[in-house]
């Protein structure tokens, strides 16, 4: 070999240690915020920094949005990327140049520290696609100043963006520049105005992320202890304003007749939710879109040891929904649960003592109901009484309106006591007429009852009816129409029957022939009914399997309930209806709520894409009408 050609190699080769240590070493990527596959759930109740009142995330806002396009677009023109183009937009004013610089395919989030406490107590978590990509984007809109403790420090002033973008631009004003303070971590950019809300609170927004933000929708958790103890004085005043507020604004309504009872109830309902919101560490929420439907998640976390925890321990989580596979399927409207009544008595006690007085009349000398008031006040307590320790856990209902208008509602109730039942039930009854007397001042139009009155028995089983007559005179000639095309006649009709530890009950025009065909279901064994129904198979979905298991389940088809209004208006308009077709409704929106674990309730609503679709049409065929003049028939 020639001396050069040796020394060359030498050379080389002594070289390479050289050139190796010359060469950059690879970098390891940052660890990334992920998010999570799998079904969308409310947040864990945990135990917030004092001054978290509440956070928001997402996995995927791309996806977040484009799924609630796509649904949306099925009841109203939703053009694609309407939602979308709004991000895009807010990111530009906050002065990106580069939105790419976001990544929105990735997990995002939202704080809110005490307002109280805080000017701009808002803070945003933004997957980045690099620190400095993100830095680099917000200039020249934003200056940078300097960064500390892992800070970075933006200023803005009062500038024209598009000249900035374009050429750059002086102040337009004299005022003090805007800031914006950066934290990175993990490929999120945690963005405040004020320096110590990024400090309080992008820890625990980050914690929240690091847990799981949901790749199929978003969840939302407010933490009501906090929140409670920041708007303390507001909320001890707000029943007292809204109590202002309804007095003046029941007493310049014509409908209410007797506005003190109205405002009783209203102020009853008010204050059981603030006992119940006075009760509550944690309300969560979460959104889980697809192509098919939108589910809504609620959960509500008790105090501990408070008394909704004491109740929610309670409840018989072994119990099934069974009696709705015996009524008729098809109604707008369905219902079953089980409740757990001596877990409410006292309540229901105070409230029926308290109405009963009320309605009872004016005070006698001694503060009590005068006359027979008192009487029939005590008469009703105890026959509410008797009838909550005759009450099983179950009930079920359905009601509907058909084509010709007639309204339908069958109902039947589990019993433990017949006999109590029954003589509960005799009761009320013959509490009928001095319950309509006294309810006639708080109606617009006055009412009376009839009854009861024996039914031909169905085999071994009694059957009573009653009536409560309306006085349609007091209203409207259309509206009265209305009410005797839907009660055929100017009373409802109701009939009911109590046997084999249960109490079946009927109203609407037909009440005893829906009576009698429930009794023949309930006696022969004969199921189906609403859960082998399309409409229920359609609106519960994915909810269905455990829907039965459930505390309770609501149906409401709202598609119904607006093809209903459209045939309704038809009816009246006679000769000059448009000669439309109604779409047929076949799917609905369905709620359940459960308590499977003790301090805790959850509540979950579908909303199908297929009944979208069908609101979508009706609310077409609504609009064209409104544009159309209706035609007279040949």
């Amino acid at each position: 070999m020639r001396p050069t050609v040796r020394w060359l190699l030498v050379l080389a080769a002594g070289c390479v240690p050289f050139a190796c240590e010359d060469k950059p070493k690879p970098v390891k990527a940052e660890p990334r915020v992920e998010a999570i596959q799998g079904a969308v759930m409310p947040p864990a109740a945990i135990e917030m920094p004092e001054p978290v009142i509440a956070y928001a995330m997402t996995g995927d806002l791309q996806r977040l949005v484009a799924n609630l396009e796509n649904l949306a677009s099925r009841t109203a023109p939703v053009p694609t990327g309407a939602i979308g183009a709004h991000i895009t937009e807010g990111l530009l004013n906050m002065g990106l140049k580069d939105t790419a610089a976001v990544r929105l395919d990735l997990p995002a989030g939202l704080l809110l520290l005490d307002p109280q406490k805080h000017k701009m107590p808002m803070l945003m978590a933004l997957s980045v696609a690099s620190s400095e990509r993100f830095l680099e984007a917000l200039k020249p809109v934003w200056t940078y100043k300097q960064a500390a403790g892992g800070v970075h420090e933006l200023l803005r002033h009062d500038v024209d963006t598009q000249d900035v973008f374009s050429k750059g631009a002086k102040a337009l004003s004299d005022r003090p520049p805007s800031t914006l303070f950066v934290r990175f971590s993990r490929g999120v950019a945690y963005l405040a105005i004020e320096r110590q809300v990024l400090e309080l609170g992008s820890a625990f927004l980050e914690s929240r992320l690091v847990a799981g933000a949901p790749q199929s929708g978003g969840v939302l958790a407010v933490g009501l202890a906090n929140l409670r103890k920041s708007f303390a004085p507001q909320l001890a005043a707000l029943p007292m304003m809204i109590d202002k507020q309804l007095r003046v604004s029941l007493g310049q309504r014509p409908d209410v007749r007797d506005p003190e009872l109205a405002l009783w109830m209203t102020r009853r309902m008010l204050d059981k939710s603030f006992a119940l919101l006075g009760q509550t560490r944690q309300l969560s929420t979460a959104l889980d879109l697809s192509a098919k439907r939108a589910l809504i998640h609620l959960s509500l976390s008790a105090e501990r040891d408070s008394s909704l925890a004491r109740f929610l321990a309670s409840q018989d989580r072994d119990s099934r929904i069974g009696l709705d596979a015996y009524l008729p399927p098809g109604g707008f409207l369905s219902m079953a649960a089980n409740v757990q009544w001596m877990l409410v008595e006292q309540d229901l006690l105070a409230f029926a003592q308290e109405l009963s007085e009320r309605l009872a009349g004016p005070e006698g000398a001694d503060g009590g109901a005068a006359d027979g008031g008192e009487q029939s006040s005590r008469r009703l307590v105890d026959a509410i009484r008797k009838m909550i320790t005759a009450l099983g856990d179950e009930l079920a209902l359905t009601e509907d309106i058909g084509p010709d208008m007639a309204m339908k509602w069958v109902q039947v109730i589990a019993l433990r006591d017949e006999t109590a039942a029954r003589e509960s039930l005799d009761a009320l009854v013959s509490l009928g007429d001095e319950l309509m007397g006294a309810m006639d001042s708080a109606m617009t139009m006055g009412a009376s009852f009839e009854g009861p009155r024996q039914l031909e028995p169905q085999g071994a089983v009694g059957l009573q009816a009653f009536e409560i007559r309306f006085q349609l005179a007091a209203l409207p000639e259309q509206q009265a129409a209305w009410i005797r095309k839907m009660y055929g006649g100017d009373s409802l009709k109701m009939a009911y029957a109590i046997f084999d530890k249960k109490l079946a009950l009927s109203m609407g025009r037909d009440a005893e022939t829906e009576l009698r065909a429930l009794i023949d279901r309930l006696q022969t064994g004969k199921t189906g009914g609403i859960p082998d129904s399309a409409l229920y198979k359609s609106a519960a979905g994915d909810l269905a399997p455990k829907a039965r298991e459930a505390g309770c389940y609501v149906m409401l088809s709202f598609g119904r309930v607006l093809a209903l209004s459209v045939a309704s208006t038809f009816a009246t308009m006679g000769d000059q209806a448009p000669r439309t077709a109604i779409p047929d409704i076949h799917s609905g929106f369905f709620l359940e709520i459960r308590s499977d674990h003790e301090e805790q309730i959850e509540a979950s609503l579908r909303l199908p894409a297929e009944h979208l679709t069908e609101m979508g049409e009706i609310i077409a065929l609504l609009a064209r009408i409104s544009v159309t003049p209706p035609q007279p028939r040949d």
